[in-house]
């Protein structure tokens, strides 16, 4: 039999083995995080960033675009002042050999020396030219559909606005009319019955006068601009969706 201290001897070596056969909680932390560490790394491919547009050359491009649909025809228009169409008949007869300005410095010397009846027949062919010109501007207007005109009047609006220079609208009376307001309708109603010598005491007479209608009859007024404005909408959502279908198509 073993005596107590025997038995105690025994329980150490039992204790020892047991620590060196079972691995602590660190040793399995320290495994499992090799265990994770050894697992392949995934590789991403990272995003393209995109390339950022030139401001200066988008415009540019804008403006390329925008040209092609300004129907920027060139007419062939007739001298229509009398100035112009002087000097466009004499320029063959200069006899000077000298730059622009001595040339024009002539020019003007012989328009001076025009009579009165050379000068009057002047100013009647350059008016008829003028009625030629007005003439040769609507048949080409008209040699495209008002969606067209609209659609070019757009480009122009916005070829002005990017190049900070004048474009001039394209006129075409067959394009929708802006509505008019009710005070601009009563206007145009009593101009004619308005006994004042001039424009200016007309327009003050009338004025006067809009102050002092009645409501019933201001109202009448103001229906008749709001009738307008309705018919302008409508009709400026069709020239829109028509010019969108020929701009898509590609249409000239």
């Amino acid at each position: 039999m073993l005596t107590s201290v025997g038995r105690a001897a025994v329980r150490r070596v039992q204790t020892t083995r047991l620590s060196a056969s079972a691995p602590s909680a660190a040793q399995l932390l320290c495994r499992q995080s090799t265990i994770k560490t050894a697992l392949p790394i995934r590789s991403f491919t990272p995003k393209k960033a995109k390339k950022e547009v030139d401001p200066e050359k988008a415009k540019k491009l804008e403006i390329r675009e925008l040209k092609k649909w300004a129907l920027r025809d060139k007419l062939a228009m007739l001298p229509a002042t009398t100035w112009v169409l002087f000097t466009s008949e004499n320029k063959g007869s200069l006899t000077g050999t000298g730059g622009i300005t001595q040339q024009m410095t002539e020019l003007s010397e012989k328009f001076r020396q025009l009579t009165e009846s050379e000068l009057q027949d002047l100013s009647r062919r350059a008016v008829a030219n003028r009625q030629k010109n007005l003439a040769t501007y609507k048949a080409w207007v008209e040699t495209h559909e008002p969606a067209r005109i609209h659609l070019a009047n757009k480009t122009r609006r916005r070829l002005a606005f990017l190049t900070g220079k004048p474009v001039k609208q394209i006129s075409d009376e067959r394009l929708p009319q802006r509505p008019t307001g009710s005070y601009s309708l009563y206007l145009v109603d009593n101009w004619d019955k308005s006994h004042a010598e001039t424009n200016q005491a007309k327009f003050k007479e009338i004025g006067e006068s809009w102050k002092d209608v009645n409501p019933t009859e201001k109202a009448l007024y103001e229906q008749r601009s709001a009738d307008q404005s309705v018919k302008y909408k409508a009709e400026m959502e069709k020239l829109d969706a028509r010019a969108k279908v020929i701009q898509e198509t590609g249409l000239a």
